[in-house]
């Protein structure tokens, strides 16, 4: 099973503009993981809740560790 991110050839982020898309939002933008992930958050505080799960985790630690 590949666990990669699927990356559009050749296509970048509407939000952004400096990472590959990996997905699109509902509205149709073309969307990297890092732009998906805040787009996520923002939807999940106006619900009033909090997204956790192990990639976020995953991520922390590995900022963390380059920090270091």
């Amino acid at each position: 099973m590949n666990l990669q991110p699927k990356v559009y050839d050749d296509v970048w982020c509407d939000l952004c503009g400096e990472e590959p898309t990996t997905g699109r939002t509902m509205d149709g933008l073309g969307a990297c993981t890092g732009c998906m992930l805040k787009v996520l958050d923002g939807i999940a505080k106006q619900a009033g809740v909090t997204l956790v799960g192990p990639n976020r985790a995953q991520r922390r630690a590995m900022k963390k560790a380059q920090r270091r």
